[in-house]
């Protein structure tokens, strides 16, 4: 998982907090409907700032349909490209059939803070 404040209420992630990155923030993508080897992953952030792909059309493995999840690493340096107290949104694409076509997953909506 990554740096976050979390909210008591919920246990919903609203915000990254850049001081509390080190080295990277880990998101971590977990199981979904028909996961199975073979199938493409790109994970995409995007915010005020240009948009950074942080997993590009990864392959799926065995482990991580054992696991039950896929892991997308955002460098520090790519998070500062963003403005900061502003929303930061983490896009998730996944093709069950080789990259023909591709499924929006559910964004997570964070607040990028200092």
């Amino acid at each position: 998982s990554f740096p976050t404040r979390r909210s008591s209420r919920s246990g919903v992630v609203n915000r990254l907090s850049l001081s509390s990155v080190v080295g990277q923030a880990t998101f971590r993508l977990g199981r979904w409907m028909f996961m199975g080897p073979g199938q493409l992953v790109t994970v995409t952030l995007t915010g005020v700032g240009p948009d950074q792909v942080v997993l590009n059309n990864y392959r799926v493995v065995e482990a991580d349909v054992t696991t039950e999840w896929v892991e997308a690493h955002a460098p520090k340096a790519v998070l500062e490209l963003f403005q900061v107290n502003e929303p930061l949104t983490v896009r998730v694409k996944v093709s069950f059939d080789g990259g023909t076509s591709r499924f929006d997953f559910p964004s997570l909506n964070l607040t990028l803070v200092a």
